[in-house]
C-alpha cells in the first residue's frame, strides 16, 4: 500500500501526504469490511477511553 519510502514523506505537500494517509486508512478499512461510520465510532471510543484513562 505504501509506494513511497518514508524518507520522501518529508518532501511531500500537505495535500499529498494527506492523500497517502487517507489511501492507507481506506485500504485497511475496506480489508476489514468496515464502513467509514463504524471506523469513526471506533475512533471516538478509543479517544474517549484514552481520555478517561489519563
Amino acid at each position: 500500500m505504501n509506494d513511497k519510502p518514508f524518507s520522501k514523506w518529508i518532501s511531500m505537500s500537505d495535500n499529498a501526504l494527506s492523500g497517502q494517509i487517507g489511501g492507507f486508512v481506506k485500504h485497511h478499512r475496506i480489508n476489514q469490511n468496515k464502513t467509514q461510520e463504524s471506523l469513526a465510532k471506533e475512533a471516538v471510543m478509543s479517544r474517549l477511553m484514552t481520555l478517561i484513562g489519563s
